[in-house]
């Protein structure tokens, strides 16, 4: 029945009293009904409502319904109201009833708490609730209907509120009630932004307003043009930051670039207040009701303060309302260490190695992109130095168009499959080189394409026409690997469903409907299952890859489970880019986050945990090209290995080859690659791929490779590492100063490396191999040649040999009754492999 709980996963205190705030509460809504705005703060209402004073008046079958409201882990929901009645009459439920429902991150409904039920002649009384919800709650809704038959339920002064104890609120005055321009929120009426807009125009306008608000007596009002109000800037340490608030806007048009409406953003900001980096809350454009929004960010070490800027931006035209904009900061969990530049001290021990060699897949995959490409020679010439580096998983895309698998049904109406181009890559690539595919299925393939959907005449990003056909599809293709590469080969490969579908979408590689995306997935996991039933294997089918975003997994995971089939799913991949305008320090968030998802879906096997794409913050600095880019890996690398991540393809193989670009060595902004390009795309030219210093990083943790990895401590940032000790009781260290702060660098740290447990053996270094700035560095050398293009063969050749890295002097060891000591100079940014081998 609806006034019990519906779900287990409900922890409700609640109680029929007075209410009264707590400290700690953080006002969400605040409705006055006698203001017209209530309906775009509960714009799901619906039926006979009419407004009376303060109060609003419900007939029979009427409802109040909030929109969609974000939780957090953790939070309990406040609500507070006041409710009468006359005359209600209904059996059970269907009375004047009220609710907190709560929903998972497709918005699936997995529960709710009763706030009231009233019936008959109710005099005015105060309603008070608080509910816990589980960490599978994503969102809530408050509910206030008239479910009798007769007579009318009265409600007014409806309050929300959140309470937790794992944050600390950093903005004062977010609901805007005190002075602007004194205390917490300042007018920027000089200068600009970082994209050179400026911060104000004669014309714009701050001021508070009453008689549109979310919560409290005022909001704040930006309009006339360009107007910029900051916050203090707070001191930030890597911490996890929570920004929320409402925003309404009224005739937004664009100012003078076309994404600059009026929103919300957080900056990061160095030590000196100069701009970083920084992540909109949201940009609103036309007009658009209230509507509540809420984002986690975590910056990167660059950031030294972050800073609120609430903006009417430069050139743009109309009005925006802001209310209860917080920002919020959850405590690091763990003390960090400090940070010293010029000293460093490394201690392993080697007397406690962990039981298992080190899961060495944790790196060893590279994403390949698009599958097409892969059957051009000039694409695999990067395919040696893949072997060389030691990667096993390669992982590729968009094989159903590029690779022409289903074009047509015959004459009869029956598929006509071609597996010809997939066979010839599959080939090479596992035949030849020995790797395992992680393939991404999608998009649809032309048999299956809707009327106009297709773009560029051969990709389509929607959902096929036919879902049974392409569940036939799905069971051809699983089949055909079973039958060409052999069952034990069959059941290494991963897939994955389409790439980051970020549901629901209607822009991106998915654009269509959730119940379209959730069609195909079904037939896909179904033909899974008949294809293991037939051959005796066991496909590997994840969930989709990178599709955290929007829920994505959790609305394929609920038609699995309605259906029974959640023993289906053999993995799930995510997305990690970091290092650059948010922190690696996320990474072991995302990666529990991942392995969470098997506890709040009972019937899920312990699926592996992956990452099918990862590199610095996508798409937004040319780092990739430069050692720094080396750092990143091992340290992301050391993450994912302390937070069990069991694989992993680092995005991607090599610059986009088809992009035409001007026609460099390396290409720039964007090409998150470990090769560069090996072609001109308008010329037809085809090159030597030329290794970046990140590919040196794979080539140090091939290394590691075999070893039974060491405990390592350190004493302080930046230098970080892992140790193995080797069968042959070889010692392999691999040494990183990664410093997210790229404006400090370079520098060097002096770094004393400790080794105890030996049990009296002595050791020397065999070797010691750089890559830095001087060394390994086939970017710096391609700078200080004056860029060559790539027509020039000899210095493709020349910077080839500058991409390897360089052997160093050994350095001496000092024994002792306790272990060993050594001391090497480690430049930021650099990687160092150190091997020691015993006497």
């Amino acid at each position: 029945m609806p006034s019990k709980f519906a779900i287990a996963c409900l922890l409700p205190i609640f109680a029929l009293l007075p209410f009264q705030a707590q400290a700690g509460e953080r006002a969400v809504l605040d409705v006055n009904f006698a203001s017209p705005s209530w309906r775009e703060l509960m714009p799901r209402s619906g039926g006979a409502i009419t407004q009376d004073g303060s109060a609003v008046a419900l007939a029979p079958g009427a409802e109040l319904r909030s929109s969609l409201l974000p939780l957090r882990p953790g939070e309990t929901v406040v609500v507070t109201f006041e409710a009468a009645c006359k005359g209600v009459q209904g059996d059970g439920y269907k009375i004047g009833w009220g609710t907190v429902s709560f929903f998972d991150k497709t918005n699936s409904p997995i529960g709710h708490e009763d706030l009231i039920q009233i019936r008959g002649d109710t005099p005015w009384r105060n309603y008070a609730s608080k509910v816990s919800p589980s960490a599978r709650c994503a969102f809530y809704t408050i509910d206030l209907t008239h479910s009798g038959t007769a007579g009318v339920v009265f409600y007014r002064n409806l309050k929300i509120s959140l309470k937790d104890t794992d944050t600390e609120e950093l903005v004062g005055d977010s609901g805007f009630e005190d002075l602007l321009g004194v205390n917490y929120w300042f007018f920027k009426r000089d200068g600009g932004d970082w994209d050179r807009l400026a911060a104000w125009e004669p014309a714009g306008r701050a001021e508070p307003d009453a008689a549109e608000k979310a919560a409290g007596r005022q909001s704040l009002r930006l309009s006339g043009g360009a107007a910029t109000l900051v916050s203090k800037p707070f001191p930030y340490k890597g911490e996890r930051l929570v920004l929320s608030g409402w925003l309404r806007s009224r005739g937004i048009t664009a100012g003078k670039t076309g994404w600059a409406g009026g929103g919300v953003q957080l900056v990061g900001l160095a030590e000196n207040g100069t701009p970083v980096c920084h992540e909109d809350l949201y940009i609103n454009f036309g007009t658009r009701p209230w509507t509540f929004l809420q984002r986690e960010i975590v910056f990167s070490g660059a950031v030294k303060k972050v800073q609120v800027w609430l903006r009417l931006f430069d050139g743009a035209r109309g009005t925006l309302w802001l209310d209860e904009i917080r920002l919020r900061r959850i405590p690091a969990e763990k003390a960090t260490l400090p940070f010293d530049k010029a000293r460093s001290t490394i201690t392993i021990d080697a007397a406690k190695p962990a039981p298992a060699a080190i899961n060495y897949r944790a790196w060893a995959g590279v994403d390949a992109l698009y599958a097409g490409w892969l059957l051009r020679p000039d694409v695999q010439q990067c395919l040696p130095y893949l072997k060389a580096a030691g990667i096993e998983y390669i992982r590729f895309r968009e094989i159903c168009n590029m690779l022409d698998l289903y074009l047509a049904d015959g004459k009869d109406g029956k598929p006509v499959y071609n597996w010809h181009k997939f066979d010839q890559l599959c080939d090479l690539l596992v035949k030849e080189y020995g790797f395992i595919p992680v393939i991404t299925i999608g998009t649809t393939p032309q048999a299956l394409d809707r009327p106009g959907t297709r773009q560029c005449g051969w990709y389509n990003n929607t959902a096929p026409a036919n879902f049974k056909k392409w569940g036939s599809f799905m069971e051809a293709l699983f089949a055909h690997v079973v039958e060409r590469y052999g069952k034990a080969e069959a059941n290494k490969w991963l897939w994955e469903l389409w790439n980051e579908p970020c549901m629901p979408a209607t822009a991106g590689d998915y654009v269509g409907s959730t119940e379209d995306f959730v069609a195909m997935a079904e037939q896909t996991y179904l033909a899974k299952e008949r294809v293991d039933q037939k051959y005796g294997v066991q496909i590997m089918m994840g969930l989709t890859s990178g599709g955290q975003s929007g829920g994505s997994d959790e609305y394929i995971l609920n038609r699995l489970q309605a259906i029974g089939k959640l023993q289906l799913v053999e993995h799930r991949s995510r997305h990690y880019y970091a290092g650059e305008a948010n922190s690696v320090n996320i990474v072991p968030t995302w990666i529990e986050e991942s392995r969470e998802l098997k506890k709040l879906y009972p019937g899920m096997k312990d699926y592996p945990v992956g990452c099918t794409e990862w590199n610095l913050t996508a798409m937004q600095s040319i780092r990739s090209d430069m050692p720094w880019d080396a750092t990143l890996v091992v340290k992301m690398v050391k993450l994912f290995l302390d937070n069990q991540l069991d694989y992993s393809t680092f995005f991607a193989m090599v610059d986009h080859p088809e992009v035409p670009l001007p026609p460099a060595i390396f290409i720039g902004s964007g090409s998150l690659a470990m090769l560069t390009r090996p072609d001109d795309y308008l010329k037809g030219t085809v090159v030597k791929p030329v290794p970046k210093p990140v590919y040196n990083a794979f080539v140090f943790l091939n290394e590691l490779r075999g070893g039974r990895r060491l405990p390592l401590t350190r004493s302080s940032e930046p230098v970080d590492g892992l140790a193995v000790l080797k069968p042959d009781g070889t010692i392999v260290i691999v040494l990183a100063s990664y410093d997210e702060d790229f404006a400090r660098q370079p520098y060097e740290t002096r770094t004393t490396i400790t080794i105890t447990g030996l049990g009296g053996k002595h050791y020397t270094v065999s070797r010691i191999l750089a890559c830095d700035d001087q060394y390994g560095n086939s970017y710096g050398a391609w700078l200080k040649m004056g860029k060559p293009g790539i027509d020039d063969g000899k210095a493709i050749d020349t910077l080839i040999a500058k991409s390897r890295p360089v052997q160093l002097p050994a350095v001496p060891v000092q024994t002792s009754a306790t272990g060993l000591q050594l001391t090497l100079t480690l430049p930021s940014p650099g990687i160092r492999l150190i091997e020691l081998t015993p006497d």
